[in-house]
């Protein structure tokens, strides 16, 4: 379980902290969104390979259904327009990237809530229904004026 707690800190450090960098480079538009994409490559290619290279790769293409593969493709569409858009709010000086990121977490929050339980049968319970509120609440508050 400790590396399971180890590896949500390594997210919130590396993609709370990206958008911080990447404000750095200024408005980069779409050019900036493929230099992200092919950049983190690096780290993906790494972990394959090291998986593969301590036999702790379990599945390959040729044991993916074609509907995992669909699956795994539309999500990755998805993922890029949610890139390409999230880099264009990073890099724009019309809101402070402290408002701007905060509330699309939020946002992605509700939507992760929500689609969990809608498609996968999730228990609503007290603690996400407040969990929600408090969310609309932060975007109330952080909200540009």
């Amino acid at each position: 379980m400790t590396i399971l707690y180890i590896s949500i800190g390594l997210v919130a450090l590396c993609w709370g902290g990206y958008p911080l960098i990447l404000r750095l480079a200024g408005g980069t538009g779409h050019l900036g969104s493929l230099i992200l994409v092919l950049a983190s490559l690096i780290p993906v290619v790494l972990s394959v390979w090291y998986q593969s290279a301590t036999g702790a790769l379990q599945i390959g293409f040729s044991n993916m259904s074609a509907s995992t593969l669909v699956i795994l493709t539309i999500s990755g569409i998805v993922m890029g327009a949610g890139l390409v858009t999230f880099n264009y709010v990073v890099g724009s000086p019309l809101v402070d990237i402290s408002t701007s990121v905060p509330i699309i977490d939020i946002l992605m929050l509700v939507v992760t809530v929500v689609g969990g339980i809608l498609f996968f049968m999730e228990v609503l319970t007290l603690q996400k229904v407040l969990g929600i509120l408090l969310g609309i609440v932060a975007i109330y508050l952080l909200r540009p004026v």
